[in-house]
C-alpha cells in the first residue's frame, strides 16, 4: 500500500490472495504471499496458458501502471530496513 501512495498508483489495492493462485499455498502455511492480477477471469481469455498467448496481444498502456507499482513495491521491499 506504501508503494501505490508514494506513486499515486490509480490501481485499487485490496488484501486478498487468489484460492487458485501460487501465492495461496504460500499464505495457507503462513508465510507472506502477495499477487498481482487484475481481477480477470482467467477462463475467459482463450489463449490463457496456451501458444496463441504471445507477446502482440500485450496492452502496454493497461500494463504500465501495474509494472511501475510492481517496481515500486520491489524497491520499497528491497531497501535496508532501518
Amino acid at each position: 500500500m506504501q508503494a501505490a501512495e508514494e506513486i499515486r498508483s490509480p490501481i485499487e489495492l485490496r488484501e486478498a490472495c487468489l484460492g487458485r493462485s501460487d501465492p495461496a499455498l504460500f499464505r495457507d502455511t503462513g508465510l507472506p504471499a502477495a499477487v498481482l492480477t487484475d481481477g480477470a477471469i482467467y477462463d475467459g481469455f482463450l489463449c490463457y496458458h496456451k501458444p496463441c498467448d504471445t507477446v502482440e496481444k500485450l496492452n502496454i498502456s493497461y500494463l504500465r501502471p501495474r509494472i511501475e507499482l510492481t517496481a515500486a513495491a520491489t524497491t520499497l521491499l528491497a531497501a535496508p530496513q532501518g
